[in-house]
């Protein structure tokens, strides 16, 4: 459970968690028919999954790719080329239009319009295969002149060249990149498509892809692919996918109940899967369900275990039946492979026509249908109008079907209904009206920023943010800040010292721009005592997970310059340290010997910085972060993690700060120590002997106790006196499964990870250690939860 930094290196988390270059080449899609340096980020294919990720120039250990989802149709023929005499398995454009009512409007609008699709990757044969699908069908040719029809394609930089490399083998990025360009073309057949190849999956190039197709001045971006969840996404969909003004739509994911991202951010349009079928004797002809094929492929859905809830979506802000995250999903589309969309795709795969299925199919159907409704309001965010007043009767609403098992107060997340639900959103399409603003004047919308976690008696400071029309200054103004903090009207900063108690606060910030426009959004500011109160500092070595070595004072030295080295353990004085935490949610603290503290040699920040004992005095270069993906000691002030330089294993190695790479030399365990609650003066304890499998886990006044000493491991569990773990009963994904004590090596089960604002989050779950109620009473028990930065989800790990 190692510490995601939510901010740049250096700063404290305040929070838990123009035109297309001349020279791009356009790629005709008619004529004749030929026969997707420094640390990065990173996420994983599961849903559910919490992924340690860091924002640049954090700890890192590598990349995990993105994953596209498209989800093709077995035992279908296969046929390469058009298919004049026959029509290729899968639905065509004319039934898709027809389903959502999109006839009219795919035949009149959508002129003079970009939509682009990220993806990663060079697909060569993008061009030439949806030239393919768009003669089968009828569609038009390219307009050279106009754009309508045809497809231009760049790289991540919005350079024409060069273009990424070839997808690695076994992956479907070009499959997608098909699927996402036939989608357009079957909706919007007068669009322009702009593809934008990113060089790998990782999330720093489909960022940076994400970047310049907003820049392209396309205001519409369609992504078909997903990753699983992770602590610090607030900070990359503000870096990538804050874009206001752009409809940018995002697909749920196929693996049934649970979040993904980028579809969980506040600033997308989160796209869930139906199945769609012909049903010749209703007034619409067709009738949808939720897509779930019973095999593990289902459209995904539920309470975001780390966004913010925007502002506009407030019809489940309460709990338990609710959700105070992000909800997904706002809308949907077909998505089922079994009664899937035709698609065609010669790279790769070489099959030709296929039928495809996934929310990936979904994502590009609603930014085409975007669209087909015109631009966007400027400094707006479109997937709010969908929940302006009237809209859902321009929505077809489902409500038959589920995508999994939910939790049982809250079943609206798994399950369709009348209304709003997590599976359909709103509904699907019902012609373009419900995609279109119906306000009138400017627009500004404020930045939900999540629920704060601070500490009682420092200081505080939230820059709010706000999309509004250029050349309007706002005004704002706040109601419901706790005693010691005040807002700047005119710079939106939240500022002051907390001099309250333990509270918890609903503030609602305002923005108005001088022609009345204005707009709120209302969030938990959580003021915690100080995370030391009843700490029990414990000393004793701090081991690296490298040749038995431990972190050693050369020479036992208690003078200021002493070398901090690594050498075998062996339980001398020089090997005894103490880590004391400052006290913040999802802060920092210091590492003491002889009364003086680890510290960068002449506070010096470059890599290959060596490490010294100095004087104890809270400088920036004393603070470290027990951080990363396998147990990193982080430098706040130098980006870097300690290391023991090249892996050494000779002893008095002097160590020095490094680029964290998550290698074994740089992974540290610290003394087995108190896990402190947010509610003050409480710890995690076992409720009996420390040894026997099944012992309920809850929270007990701090004592310092055997009970209480935990080991933060770099295999990420965390250990009683150095045997049993920190277990989720029984595996459970769900809210409210207890937390016991188990015998170590059951997984994901035991694995945490730690927010920025100091909340322990189940890998396997993606839900926070909760003490349920933010109970005060000795002998909770402990559960897990979503995710929602109250006192009793926040912890501080020492």
């Amino acid at each position: 459970m190692h510490l995601l930094p939510a901010s740049p290196p250096g700063r404290r988390p305040a929070s838990r968690w123009a035109g297309l270059l001349a020279t791009s080449a356009i790629l005709a899609c008619g004529g004749a028919v030929a026969a997707p340096g420094g640390p990065a980020a990173w996420a994983a294919a599961q849903p559910s999954r919490i992924i340690r990720t860091p924002p640049p120039s954090g700890p890192s250990t590598g990349q995990q790719p993105a994953t596209p989802m498209t989800v093709v149709r077995t035992g279908t023929p296969h046929h390469r080329g058009a298919v004049p005499d026959r029509a290729p398995p899968g639905y065509g454009p004319a039934q898709l239009q027809s389903a959502y009512n999109l006839t009219a409007a795919a035949g009149s609008q959508g002129g003079g319009e970009t939509v682009a699709v990220v993806a990663a990757y060079d697909d060569p044969q993008a061009a030439s295969d949806l030239a393919v699908y768009r003669a089968q069908y009828g569609l038009p040719g390219c307009d050279t002149g106009t754009g309508a029809g045809c497809v231009t394609k760049v790289n991540e930089q919005g350079q024409a060249s060069p273009l990424p490399g070839p997808e690695p083998s076994g992956n479907d990025w070009a499959q997608d990149e098909s699927v996402s360009l036939d989608m357009i073309s079957a909706i919007c057949p007068s669009c322009h498509i702009l593809l934008v190849e990113a060089s790998t999956s990782s999330i720093t190039d489909l960022g940076t892809a994400e970047n310049s197709a907003a820049a392209s001045g396309a205001k519409f971006v369609a992504n078909g692919w997903s990753t699983g969840e992770f602590g610090t996404e607030n900070y990359y969909d503000n870096l990538y996918f804050h874009h206001p003004g752009v409809a940018i739509t995002a697909a749920a994911g196929g693996s049934g109940y649970g979040t993904s991202w980028p579809s969980s951010s506040q600033f997308v349009t989160s796209v869930g899967g139906t199945s769609l079928t012909a049903a010749t004797g209703s007034a619409r002809g067709w009738t949808e369900t939720v897509w779930n094929d019973g095999n593990g492929h289902a459209t995904g859905s539920g309470c975001s275990l780390a966004e913010p809830k925007p502002s506009w979506q407030k019809a489940d802000d309460s709990t338990p039946g609710g959700c105070l995250n992000r909800t997904g999903n706002d809308v949907a589309a077909v998505a089922d492979p079994q009664t899937g969309v035709a698609v065609y795709d010669t790279y790769n795969s070489g099959a030709g026509w296929s039928v495809a299925g996934g929310t990936s199919v979904a994502s590009p159907i609603i930014a085409s249908v975007y669209a087909l409704a015109g631009a966007p309001a400027a400094a707006s965010y479109p997937a709010s109008y969908l929940y302006q007043s009237g809209q859902a009767t321009h929505l077809y609403d489902v409500t038959t079907g589920s995508d999994g098992s939910c939790e049982a107060d809250r079943q609206y997340l798994c399950n369709a209904g009348t209304g709003y639900d997590g599976p359909t959103g709103l509904g699907t399409p019902d012609g373009v009206a419900a995609f279109q603003n119906t306000g009138t004047g400017h627009i500004v919308t404020v930045t939900d920023p999540g629920t704060q976690d601070e500490e009682t008696g420092t200081p505080v400071f939230l820059a709010m943010q706000a999309a509004h029309p250029s050349g309007f200054p706002l005004k704002w103004s706040v109601k419901g800040l706790p005693a010691g903090l005040s807002m700047g009207a005119h710079t939106g900063r939240i500022t002051g010292t907390l001099t309250s108690s333990a509270s918890i606060s609903k503030v609602t910030v305002t923005a108005a721009d001088s022609t009345g426009a204005a707009g709120s959004v209302t969030f938990s500011l959580v003021a915690v005592k100080p995370l030391t109160t009843g700490y029990h500092v414990v000393s004793g070595p701090v081991r690296l997970d490298l040749g038995g070595k431990c972190l050693d004072d050369l020479d036992n030295g208690t003078s200021p310059g002493t070398e901090v080295v690594s050498s075998s353990c062996s339980g001398h004085i020089a090997q005894n340290w103490a880590y004391h935490p400052d006290g913040n949610p999802g802060g920092a603290g210091m590492l003491t010997i002889h009364n003086l503290c680890l510290d960068l040699k002449g506070g010096a920040t470059a890599p290959q910085t060596k490490t010294v004992l100095e004087t104890c005095d809270g400088a920036a270069s004393q603070q470290w972060q027990i951080t990363g993906s396998a147990g990193q000691l982080y430098s706040t002030d130098a980006g870097l993690c300690l290391a023991d330089p090249g892996g050494s294993t000779v002893n008095r190695t002097q160590l020095q700060v490094g680029v964290c790479n998550g290698a074994a030399n740089q992974a540290w365990t610290l003394p087995a120590s108190p896990v402190q609650s947010g509610v003050a003066g409480l710890c995690v304890a076992d409720t009996g002997d420390v040894t026997s499998n099944g012992n309920k886990i809850q929270v007990s006044k701090c004592s310092g106790s055997v009970q209480q000493k935990w080991a933060d491991e770099p295999d990420e569990t965390l250990r009683l006196n150095g045997g049993k773990c920190l277990t989720v009963s029984g595996g459970g994904k769900l809210d409210g499964a207890k937390i016991v004590l188990d015998a170590c090596g059951a997984g994901s089960d035991q694995q945490w990870v730690t927010g920025p604002g100091g909340e322990l989050i189940n890998v396997n779950s993606g839900r926070c250690l909760d003490d349920p109620g933010n109970s005060t009473a000795n002998g909770t028990a402990l559960v897990q939860q979503d995710c929602y930065g109250q006192p009793g989800e926040i912890w501080a790990l020492t």
